[in-house]
């Protein structure tokens, strides 16, 4: 289902953002409020019917930070959010993906086997991104 930023692929259009900072472990106001309003500005521009996916390239470094970026964008409805936090911890990606409304997406950075059987081994129905 992935498609690249602004590529057409099975009649989907979609373009892939990365609203979310290099946060550490919180999430300043400031920030989260910055974030939120880029991506509705975004959706804004491009309508209902582009997919939005979003990139946070593990920036935050924890669950509750990646939790409140993901609750900030949610109203825009993303296809996805990849690698909310760094790929490697599969157990706090399943719990993360619990806890929020919007799909998660990893794989980028998985390589093996092991590391794709520890996703499903916690109940990750994540996306392969």
């Amino acid at each position: 289902m992935r498609c690249g930023a602004g590529n057409r692929r099975d009649g989907l259009q979609c373009h892939e953002f990365g609203f979310v900072p290099y946060t550490g472990y919180e999430a300043p106001l400031p920030e989260v409020r910055h974030v939120e309003k880029l991506a509705v500005a975004v959706r804004g521009r491009i309508g209902d019917k582009i997919a939005i996916m979003t990139d946070f390239h593990g920036r935050p470094d924890s669950l509750e930070a990646a939790k409140v970026y993901i609750d900030a964008i949610a109203p825009i409805r993303p296809l996805f959010v990849e690698e909310a936090i760094q790929p490697g911890d599969a157990a706090a990606m399943a719990d993360l993906a619990r806890r929020v409304d919007c799909p998660l997406a990893t794989g980028e950075r998985l390589f093996t086997p092991r590391e794709f059987a520890d996703i499903a081994e916690n109940g990750g129905s994540l996306h392969s991104a």
